[in-house]
């Protein structure tokens, strides 16, 4: 299965996928994060690192915009490797259009943008990201 793991560490719904990611994989780890945030009082993160994954199934950005419909899904932060990107571009060009979803190269990048996900609250019922602004010796937070 390419979905090697998935675990919820702490409000971080974590995953590695290696290979060709079909739609049946992908919907198996949608549904499971949905389970877990669904259950939960607070909203999870999702973190899948899919840098070993040569290939992604065409279904991938309509997956993860259903399941970011879940007002307890704050993000989803997609690790990926040069080559995957390659080639997969039209796909990963969809998916991360998708509001609460961005790729990036590293673990600790895709962690820190689904923590500030999770931690600016934004009044119309999602999750926001928070924006850092430094002027001086102040900072100026914003959400959207």
């Amino acid at each position: 299965m390419p979905i090697h793991r998935m675990s919820l560490e702490g409000d971080i719904f974590v995953a590695k996928a290696v290979g060709y990611l079909e739609d049946p994989d992908l919907r198996l780890w949608a549904n499971a994060l949905r389970n877990y945030a669904e259950s939960g009082s607070v909203p999870l993160g999702a973190v899948m690192d899919m840098a070993e994954v040569n290939r992604v199934a065409p279904t991938a950005a309509k997956v993860l915009g259903e399941l970011l419909k879940s007002p307890n899904v704050g993000g989803v932060g997609i690790i990926i490797s040069d080559a995957m990107l390659t080639q997969n571009a039209k796909i990963v060009d969809k998916m991360s259009e998708l509001n609460g979803v961005r790729m990036f190269s590293n673990w600790d990048e895709a962690l820190r943008f689904v923590q500030a996900r999770l931690t600016v609250p934004v009044t119309m019922g999602g999750w926001g990201t928070m924006n850092v602004s430094q002027f001086s010796s102040r900072s100026f937070a914003s959400a959207y």
